[in-house]
């Protein structure tokens, strides 16, 4: 993302915007997908990154630590 570029959501109930029963499945089967490939991505990253710092105790990690998270409720 470019620098000074950001991300909106805005949440709100599906009653409120008309959201119907028949609809739920796809993004039901996107969320299912989208917590698979994260949580396996998480975990490829915590084995990569524990298996350097065995190999290596000097392993700079402080490199791909550099992106910024941010809550909005």
């Amino acid at each position: 993302m470019d620098e000074g570029a950001g991300v909106h959501f805005v949440k709100c109930s599906l009653q409120f915007v008309g959201w119907r029963k028949e609809y739920d499945a796809r993004p039901q089967a996107l969320v299912c997908t989208t917590y698979g490939l994260t949580t396996c991505t998480f975990q490829l990253i915590r084995w990569i990154f524990i298996h350097e710092l065995g190999e290596d105790s000097s392993f700079d990690s402080g490199g791909f630590f550099h992106q910024n998270f941010s809550e909005v409720f």
